[in-house]
């Protein structure tokens, strides 16, 4: 991203997706070369006893995904053996995770959601009907 900025790119939009949801972007970044960017985020729900137990392990699930879903797998195969209640509620579908995804966009500190800006309605003439009662 900071080559953009170098070769003097302008950019409306720069779109990524899981892989830039890291607190790395946040350093190692300038805010005016990430301040257009919106990351498709799939890391959704967050339980603070599977953190910890995660990070003791090594494991971050807040920011990794492949952790993240290793997890929910676990989560999901240990309700199959003990007829448990899961604690992910995301869907699984023909053996797959069915993610929720919210949009993100980094600000100078962390991450936020995204809130796509306002645009005027585009109001096409012909498409109009007037009465003429």
């Amino acid at each position: 991203m900071s080559q953009l900025t170098l070769y003097d790119t302008n950019a409306t939009n720069i779109l990524s997706t899981q892989i830039n949801y890291d607190p790395l972007l946040l350093s190692m970044t300038q805010y005016s070369d990430r301040k257009d960017m919106v990351v498709a985020n799939s890391i959704t729900e967050h339980n603070n006893v599977l953190i910890e137990t995660n990070a003791l392990l090594g494991n971050d699930i807040v920011y990794d995904w492949i952790n993240y879903t290793t997890t929910i797998g676990v989560d999901y195969f240990y309700s199959l053996i003990t007829d448990e209640e899961r604690i992910y509620k995301a869907q699984i579908q023909n053996n797959q995770v069915v993610y929720e995804i919210e949009l993100l966009q980094p600000s100078y500190s962390k991450f936020k959601k995204y809130v796509r800006p306002f645009r005027e309605p585009i109001i096409n003439d012909e498409n109009l009907t007037t009465s003429t009662d």
